[in-house]
């Protein structure tokens, strides 16, 4: 007779109150400010969509130069005054350039609050800049020929001076920079500007890996944040000679005194 094995049970009791807690699902954290990004969005929508019609509305009646010294409409005032010459141009034109501006608050303000209130989204991360893409086009400062690429009254070139224009984050690129150094018997490049861990350090290891010696001011270049700033400042310290503006006019002196008059 074949014997079954025994198998012992436990008497066991189900709560309700147990079960209900296991079957809730727990509400996702609410992160503080999160609903205002929609808003912010939606915001940014509109006004992208005035800019495009100021700005068609600029071109089709031929009003750029309605505010030829914008901020300013004329010097001292900034907004059209009645003996400006420009007419209705005047007043198109400073709408455009005024809801730019605006566009261009915006467009940091989605930035801003993409990357603060919807940090999982990556997708969403990288869309956020397109608005801020947008105004730099609509601004066309990075358009060569434009006042907005133009370089700085107080570094006007003079007659001496070369100007190399690059269409890419390092100067060196698709330009004529290392044959105008070389012509010119220059060994020697010094960086300054912005920004920090982009143009500046792109370039620079370039000029390294082309045998230049590459001088890089620390305090004469900048970047989004310091410690960007600082993080490209110390890569760049395995190639480049790091120095500070006063080191630089210090060795500029010394230079000067040790040349034969």
């Amino acid at each position: 007779m074949a014997r079954t094995p025994f198998r012992p049970t436990y008497p066991w009791r189900v709560s309700s109150s147990t079960t209900s807690e296991r079957a809730s699902v727990e509400p996702s954290p609410v992160v503080p400010g999160r609903s205002l990004l929609r808003p912010v969005l939606i915001t940014n929508l509109v006004l992208e969509v005035g800019i495009v019609f100021t700005g068609g509305l600029v071109r089709l009646t031929g009003s750029g130069l309605g505010c030829p010294t914008w901020p300013q409409c004329v010097p001292g005032s900034f907004t059209p005054v009645p003996h400006q010459e420009q007419g209705i141009h005047k007043l198109i034109e400073f709408g455009n350039r005024t809801l730019t501006s605006v566009v261009g608050l915006a467009a940091i303000a989605v930035i801003l609050a993409v990357w603060r209130w919807a940090p999982q989204r990556r997708s969403l991360r990288l869309l956020s800049f397109l608005p801020l893409l947008g105004v730099v086009a609509q601004t066309k400062c990075l358009e060569d020929g434009s006042r907005g690429a133009a370089i700085h009254d107080d570094l006007t070139p003079g007659s001496d001076d070369a100007v190399v224009t690059h269409q890419r984050a390092g100067g060196f690129q698709n330009s004529e920079l290392d044959a105008t150094l070389r012509e010119a018997g220059v060994d020697t490049v010094v960086f300054v500007g912005v920004a920090t861990n982009l143009s500046v350090e792109g370039t620079a290891r370039v000029a390294s890996d082309l045998g230049y010696h590459t001088v890089v001011v620390s305090d004469a270049c900048s970047a989004a944040t310091a410690a960007a700033h600082a993080a490209s400042l110390e890569s760049l310290g395995l190639l480049a000679e790091i120095i500070t503006a006063d080191e630089l006019l210090a060795k500029f002196a010394e230079r000067s005194t040790a040349v034969p008059q």
